[in-house]
């Protein structure tokens, strides 16, 4: 089955960034590792190795980020993907396939469907939407 990769983002994306922003918003440091795990979807055993290796003994909200740079799950990897170009004003179609991990040929479709040759950032889910992902079901 066939999904726009806007349907992906909105579902499993976006909800995992948002939790973490209301994680940061809603808790006060230092950060307890067990919930940064829960909410970074990250063992709790890399969040103490981490720790040990960076010499952070209770994670503040600079600690955090050091974490977060430093981790291996999907949402940490896409926010240190994104990072590279934060102060970039515009994405190409090969920023948001590097960041998103999507085929290039894919992105270049749809920017190219969209008659752009970059985007800002709030223009980003239009690209999405015309970039088709597959999405296996299985059956009983």
């Amino acid at each position: 089955m066939d999904v726009s990769f806007k349907h992906i983002y909105m579902q499993n994306i976006s909800p995992k960034l948002m939790g973490i922003d209301l994680f940061l918003k809603t808790n006060d440091a230092p950060y307890d590792p067990i919930e940064v795990a829960l909410i970074l979807g990250m063992p709790t055993q890399e969040i103490t190795d981490i720790m040990k290796e960076h010499s952070i003994a209770t994670i503040t909200l600079v600690d955090f980020f050091t974490i977060v740079s430093h981790a291996s799950s999907y949402i940490c990897r896409l926010i240190q993907r994104q990072w590279k170009y934060a102060l970039s004003p515009t994405y190409t179609p090969e920023m948001i396939a590097y960041i998103y991990e999507l085929s290039l040929q894919k992105v270049q479709d749809a920017f190219q469907t969209l008659g752009k040759c970059y985007i800002a950032p709030d223009e980003i889910m239009d690209v999405f939407t015309h970039i088709p992902t597959t999405i296996l079901v299985f059956g009983n």
